[in-house]
């Protein structure tokens, strides 16, 4: 995705209980900007019958791109984006006050131009409850109480559906590329008042998971 991040520890901190991901000019390690990526793999791991939620307030300075995301635990199916992905929330700078929500699979993918999304408007920097509710055979996406995308197949073989094993949870605030970064010519300003003359900021309350059954 040619983002421009490197991504250190240093970057997430919990104050006052909001955990706070930071996006900021930065010369580390041959990038020139640092945030953070936090996972759950190898410590919590979810499959169909469940939801998941995530409270947050987004940074809104064009070059970000804040996500909120699932890959699967193990490769069952080949490598992405066959075994699947699904992006629970994903913003970016450049397209102001908008939120997606999609699946990639084999046969549904942004190589091919065909992956599964839909998208809402709403103030990203207020605070926002992102979920999904994965079921056997649908996956459905919600801001708040707002249902804003629904995805079923037409048939469930894994190139359609891969969402039959478990997945882990990603939070992670990017810098820049070919999405977030197409109003920018790939890279945010670190002067622009609009873009990274001040940090950037990804805030979460709390990511839930709850059983559906």
């Amino acid at each position: 995705n040619q983002e421009r991040q490197y991504y250190s520890q240093r970057n997430a901190v919990v104050r006052n209980g909001v955990l706070r991901i930071t996006a900021r000019c930065e010369e580390y390690k041959g990038e020139r900007y640092t945030s953070a990526k936090l996972s759950t793999r190898r410590h919590a791991e979810w499959g169909p019958g469940h939801r998941i939620e995530v409270r947050a307030r987004l940074p809104q300075g064009k070059g970000t791109w804040p996500a909120i995301w699932m890959l699967p635990t193990h490769n069952s199916y080949g490598r992405w984006p066959h075994s699947g992905e699904i992006d629970i929330m994903e913003a970016v700078g450049c397209t102001r006050d908008k939120v997606y929500g999609t699946v990639h699979t084999g046969r549904y993918n942004h190589l091919k131009h065909t992956e599964k999304w839909n998208s809402l408007r709403v103030g990203v920097g207020e605070w926002h409850t992102y979920a999904v509710e994965w079921r056997d055979r649908e996956i459905r996406w919600f801001v708040d109480t707002t249902l804003f995308h629904t995805f079923s197949p037409s048939a469930f073989d894994s190139e359609r559906w891969p969402f039959d094993q478990k997945f882990y949870l990603i939070l992670n605030l990017a810098v820049g590329g070919s999405w977030p970064g197409y109003c920018l010519h790939g890279r945010p300003s670190c002067s622009s008042s609009g873009e990274f003359a001040q940090e950037q900021v990804m805030e979460v309350d709390f990511a839930r998971v709850y059983s559906l059954s």
